[in-house]
């Protein structure tokens, strides 16, 4: 039987959930914000090499401003890893107790 939500017809299909799978997507954030949060470390400076040329400030603090943007994007990809993790952990939790009551019951 359709469903209808603010004007747009939903159909009720089954869907699952595999836990496994969400934590395989969390490990892979995980290593989006081990490189996000590298930003440019290690990467070759942007300062120019002659210290005279006024560009030299400017870039500093570009590089500077990067890389703080990388880490609070990393930040913020970290939060939706952990997410991930606790949805895959709220998942099999409520699967457990599930057949925890499933069991009790007198057949």
């Amino acid at each position: 039987m359709p469903i209808v939500h603010g004007g747009v017809v939903m159909t009720e299909e089954p869907f699952a959930v595999r836990p496994e799978e969400l934590r395989a997507l969390a490990i892979l954030l995980d290593d989006e914000v081990h490189r996000l949060a590298l930003g440019v470390a290690g990467l070759p400076a942007l300062l120019v090499a002659a210290p005279e040329w006024g560009a030299g400030t400017a870039l500093t603090g570009l590089e500077e401003a990067t890389h703080a943007w990388f880490c609070r994007l990393a930040a913020r990809v970290a939060a939706v890893s952990g997410g991930v993790r606790a949805a895959a952990e709220a998942y099999e939790t409520v699967d457990d107790r599930v057949a925890d009551r499933f069991s009790a019951l007198p057949r």
